[in-house]
């Protein structure tokens, strides 16, 4: 058992023995670090090498190919934005294509139109003389009315003299900034009609529904203001929709199928995109429309209620012959701006526009002098007042 036990224990080594075999097991460690980095290597030049040039070389040449596409499509809208800015510099100015082109009956409509718009001019300029002059007439209803009328002379001014020169003329040409101050003074003043009739049907409510206080609560003061709120509205209005339409490109023709400067001949002849102007004019001038007609609505909802608490008949048939007058410019009027700017763009026609753009630049301007002077006892008295002094 001795034996044994000394065979079993582990003998001594010497210093120098010891240093060698460290030193082999360094050399030894060291070759299986070096062949286990040729592996990666080689792993990694097997898989991943060929990977990467294959998904590289057609990356590169797709890049390569799509940076050519887009430098010719690059070129291409820049030759054609410098074509569209040099064709917009170019244009100075637009032809009117007119009315009609029959000669045979040019003169016919030349002397009807001028027999219209010389009694717009005279009507409306005279309503607002005698508005002013008489004292019995400086009341807000009156003061209103004589800014209708106002605003009929300046928008049928605006295009009335344009038109019967052209319907004489060989060369029917307007400038381009002619053509931008017409339409401007065109919006500016139809616009603040629209309003107008609302501020109208407000006092015609507060007419009717409190007679008693009716100076005081329609003061000179309000409705100094709630016209320039009209005219503000109106002229910010007409500046959106006259910058829009003036800063597109009239690359094509610059004849226009039209007698003066409107959106829809304007946007037929621009080749830029226009789904902006359409977005300004749904939303903007159709606020406007909807403000007036609501407005107009809810107050002769009021109007209705006030009278009928009225207990006599009579009472109640001069109330409602007062708002008459008014309800028939308001239809009238309203009905003509819907139909010719909010209709669906499949029924619209050219020559319907030209029908309808005469009738609310020229008959409409003529209708209320009529409307609101024919059944109106106050007018027919302050214009017998003048007769009787101008005689004199």
């Amino acid at each position: 058992m001795g034996r044994i036990c000394r065979l079993a224990q582990p003998t001594e080594m010497s210093p120098t023995k010891r240093r060698k075999k460290i030193s082999v097991l360094a050399l030894v460690r060291k070759k299986q670090e070096k062949k286990k980095d040729k592996n990666v290597e080689q792993s990694t030049t097997k898989f991943h090498s060929p990977l990467t040039v294959e998904a590289v070389g057609p990356k590169s040449e797709a890049n390569a190919g799509s940076s050519q596409t887009r430098s010719m499509r690059g070129e291409e809208e820049d030759e054609n934005r410098k074509m569209n800015t040099w064709n917009c510099s170019a244009l100075n100015e637009f032809i009117f294509l007119g009315i009609t082109d029959n000669t045979d009956i040019k003169v016919t409509l030349f002397t009807a139109f001028l027999l219209v718009y010389l009694f717009d001019l005279l009507a409306n300029l005279g309503m607002v003389i005698l508005i002013v002059v008489d004292p019995h007439l400086h009341t807000p209803m009156y003061f209103f009315l004589s800014h209708l009328s106002f605003c009929d002379l300046c928008y049928s001014t605006a295009i009335g003299p344009k038109m019967l020169v052209d319907l004489v003329a060989q060369k029917k040409s307007i400038p381009f900034l002619g053509c931008a101050l017409q339409f401007l003074t065109f919006c500016v003043f139809a616009d603040s009609e629209c309003l107008l009739l609302a501020v109208m049907a407000f006092d015609r409510y507060k007419a009717i529904s409190s007679p008693l206080l009716y100076t005081a609560h329609m003061s000179s003061r309000l409705c100094s203001l709630l016209v320039a709120g009209v005219y503000l509205v109106g002229l910010t209005d007409a500046l959106i929709h006259t910058t829009l339409a003036f800063r597109l490109c009239f690359c094509g023709s610059n004849e226009i199928n039209h007698f003066f400067c409107d959106l829809p001949p304007l946007y037929l002849l621009s080749c830029s995109d226009i789904e902006v102007n359409e977005l300004a004019l749904f939303t903007v001038f159709g606020f406007i429309e909807l403000s007036t007609i609501s407005g107009v609505l809810v107050s002769y909802f009021y109007i209705i209620l006030s009278v009928m608490k009225i207990h006599s008949a009579e009472g109640r048939f001069k109330a409602f012959s007062t708002c008459t007058s008014h309800l028939t410019a308001v239809s009238v009027f309203q009905g003509t701006m819907l139909f010719m700017y909010f209709r669906p763009s499949s029924s619209y026609s050219l020559d319907q526009d030209k029908m309808t753009s005469l009738f609310y630049t020229l008959v409409i301007p003529m209708l209320n002098p009529l409307i609101y002077s024919l059944r109106n006892k106050d007018v027919k008295e302050a214009v017998k007042k003048l007769r009787s002094k101008t005689c004199l």
